[in-house]
């Protein structure tokens, strides 16, 4: 027979034992802040997103924009912008010497040839002015009132008179022409016709109408 007793503390022990079981688990610290923390940390994390998000697609495209000859560019634009400007600098760079400077262009090679073979005008002038003055010996013997030189056909034309000479206004004139014909730069020259004109006041003079051609080898 069993007694009472035995049946009693074997049950208070299995009391104890289920007593136990039933005890609260203990969480760690850190995993109860991070359950505490999650959701304001997603809130915040979606806020700032958004706000991120809105700022650099509207805000900021607003505020980044230039205006540039009456267009609205925004910064990426300008970069695009800048580029297309350069290139139409230089290209109008390259037209512009081109024209200034049509160093490859074969009518401007053409008339640069023209003008490097034609005569010194300039120097042909002051040559026969030196030389008529010098044969003539009085300086304001000799009146040139044409003097024209054509470059092309290398020809000087010259009109004129001998004054201040006296009777002696036709052998100024001789002189003058033996000198012009003697020039280094004269291949011909036209004998002008010689005359002497008495006018009123018993002055003398000698107009005179000649032309001059000119040796290609002595004006370049």
């Amino acid at each position: 027979m069993h007694t009472p007793h035995a049946n009693v503390g074997l049950r208070t022990s299995d009391l104890g034992h289920r007593k136990d079981d039933r005890s609260p688990s203990v969480r760690s610290p850190l995993s109860e802040v991070l359950s505490r923390l999650g959701l304001p940390l997603f809130l915040f994390g979606t806020s700032l997103f958004a706000l991120l998000l809105i700022s650099f697609t509207v805000i900021l495209p607003h505020f980044t924009r230039f205006d540039l000859g009456g267009r609205a560019l925004s910064a990426s634009a300008v970069g695009d912008y800048r580029d297309q400007l350069r290139a139409q600098i230089k290209d109008a760079e390259e037209k512009r010497d081109d024209f200034l400077l049509p160093s490859h262009d074969a009518v401007y090679d053409q008339l640069r040839t023209r003008r490097t073979d034609a005569p010194d005008i300039v120097s042909i002038r002051k040559s026969i002015i030196s030389i008529a003055s010098a044969a003539a010996v009085q300086k304001d013997a000799i009146v040139f009132r044409v003097m024209r030189i054509d470059a092309r056909k290398e020809t000087v034309h010259m009109e004129g008179t001998v004054r201040n000479s006296g009777p002696r206004s036709m052998t100024v004139l001789a002189q003058v022409v033996e000198a012009l014909h003697s020039a280094p730069f004269t291949a011909e020259l036209s004998s002008p016709l010689f005359e002497r004109k008495e006018e009123p006041a018993g002055v003398f003079h000698s107009p005179f109408s000649f032309d001059i051609t000119l040796r290609s080898d002595a004006t370049h």
